[in-house]
């Protein structure tokens, strides 16, 4: 269980360069601070009861954590779907600029993730390292490529639904694309997510990622206004063919 005391990976690649945070740290109340426990326990009575005494759903400790974060960072798909019911705000940054997006994406929950995008999560935010959402998971799919099926879990849930991991990745990062993540973004490195797929060593997951992201960037760069949802290179069944024969 993660609690206040323990340290949080906040990158998932090594920072030369540290952005300043917004985040002013005020001194976090004990009842806020038992909220953050509670909230991890599941234990919906002692939560109610909380907040009913004035607990911060919202309450950030000296690092700019908030429960979401944590349950972000854990994977843990109840918790945040009690928390966001709870009016959790999704769009706070600690004193690093991670988001509970930037968290999910950080770690690879693929549902976690879903969730927060529907709750309104800002799919352009960046982290201190510069880096978005979209560059976490294009990431992950760099490194799935590199070990292969066999160093790989066999699936990952997608929504509701249990798919092949790979068609859980291509599926959210089709979704950050079509909720309009700007894809000329840069981390500290200059690398755009697009730099990044063409590190992709599976040819076909490559050129799907490296045509999906192209397109969004062009219609981007075009018309300065939201993507709209533009999967035509491959279908998800496609995919699936793909992750068998890998």
């Amino acid at each position: 269980m993660i609690t206040l005391k323990k340290v949080l990976v906040v990158a998932a690649v090594s920072c030369l360069v540290a952005g300043h945070s917004s985040f002013a740290f005020t001194p976090i109340r004990q009842i806020d601070e038992e909220f953050f426990e509670v909230v991890q326990t599941g234990d919906d009575q002692e939560i109610n009861r909380l907040l009913a005494e004035g607990a911060d759903v919202n309450a950030q400790d000296e690092n700019g954590y908030t429960a979401l974060m944590l349950a972000a960072h854990s994977g843990n798909l109840p918790f945040i779907q009690a928390l966001i019911a709870l009016d959790a705000n999704v769009n706070l940054q600690d004193k690093e600029r991670t988001t509970a997006l930037i968290f999910a994406a950080q770690k690879f929950h693929v549902a976690v993730a879903m969730e927060l995008l529907e709750a309104g999560a800002n799919v352009n935010v960046q982290d201190s390292c510069g880096c978005t959402a979209l560059h976490y998971f294009v990431q992950f799919l760099c490194r799935l490529c590199r070990f292969g099926n066999s160093k790989l879990p066999i699936s990952y849930f997608f929504g509701d639904k249990k798919a092949p991991i790979f068609v859980s990745i291509c599926g959210i990062i089709t979704e950050l694309l079509k909720r309009g993540v700007n894809p000329e973004i840069g981390d500290i490195f200059g690398n755009t997510p697009l730099d990044l797929a063409h590190g992709i060593r599976n040819g076909v997951i490559r050129d799907y990622v490296i045509a999906l992201i192209t397109t969004c960037r062009n219609r981007y760069l075009a018309e300065k206004t939201e993507v709209r949802p533009i999967l035509k290179t491959y279908m998800i069944d496609d995919i699936c063919n793909i992750v068998d024969k890998y």
